[in-house]
């Protein structure tokens, strides 16, 4: 699979998947990310698609945690623990 470009999406199963991956509760998620616990549920549950903002800043959070989000043919997603050769989110970015 490949490495997600910086401006796709991630889906829902490759939120919860990440974040199971953490070890990161929906709470911890929201908080690191900023975005409203509610949003985080109902993405993960398939409910709502959250804000364009908030599906950023959850994947900013979790690739700061050491996620890589890829993507393979005919659609299929995926999420893995970064490498330690592998380089991690530029350090500008700052979680709250």
């Amino acid at each position: 699979m490949e490495p997600l470009e910086r401006e796709e999406d991630i889906t829902a199963r490759q939120c919860l998947a990440a974040r199971t991956l953490l070890g990161w509760s929906q709470a911890r998620l929201a908080e690191l990310a900023g975005v409203p616990l509610r949003s985080v549920r109902a993405f993960e549950d398939l409910v709502a698609q959250p804000l364009e903002k908030e599906i950023v800043a959850l994947r900013l959070a979790l690739e700061a945690g050491g996620i890589v989000f890829s993507a393979g043919p005919q659609g299929s997603e995926g999420a893995r623990l970064r490498r330690s050769d592998e380089p991690a989110r530029p350090p500008h970015v700052t979680l709250h």
